[in-house]
C-alpha cells in the first residue's frame, strides 16, 4: 500500500477500472464457461464479490486447442469450474517453489 498522494491516487484509480473492466466483462465471462455452475453465476452478479473470490483463487493456466484455459484449484471456492479465454493471450509464469532463492549484489 502507497502512503504518497500519487500512489494512493493511482490505487484508487485502478480499483475503480477493475471493478467497471469485470462489469462490461460479465456477458463474456459467461460464454467462457462451457457448463455453467451457480458456484459461478451468483457472484456474477457482484463484480466486487467475483474480484475478491478471484483474486485469492489459485488457478492453472494451459493453453490448448480450444484456447486459454482457466482451471480454478481444488480447494478454491470455484472448483472444477475451467473457463476457455478465447483469443486472451495469457501465461503462467513459472514460479520459484521448491527452489532456492539466490539474492547477489551487482
Amino acid at each position: 500500500m502507497s502512503r504518497s498522494l500519487a500512489g494512493i491516487q493511482l490505487q484508487v484509480l485502478f480499483t475503480g477500472v477493475a471493478a467497471n473492466a469485470v462489469r462490461w466483462c460479465t456477458p463474456w465471462l459467461q460464454s467462457c464457461a462451457p457448463t455453467a455452475s451457480p458456484k459461478f453465476q451468483q457472484p456474477l452478479g457482484s463484480p466486487k464479490h467475483l474480484v475478491h473470490m478471484a483474486a485469492n483463487t489459485d488457478a492453472l493456466v494451459q493453453q490448448t486447442p480450444h484456447g486459454t484455459a482457466l482451471q480454478f484449484a481444488p480447494h478454491s471456492p470455484l472448483v472444477g469450474l475451467i473457463l476457455f479465454l478465447k483469443g486472451v493471450p495469457a501465461f503462467q509464469l513459472p514460479l520459484g517453489f521448491h527452489r532456492p532463492c539466490k539474492i547477489e549484489s551487482g
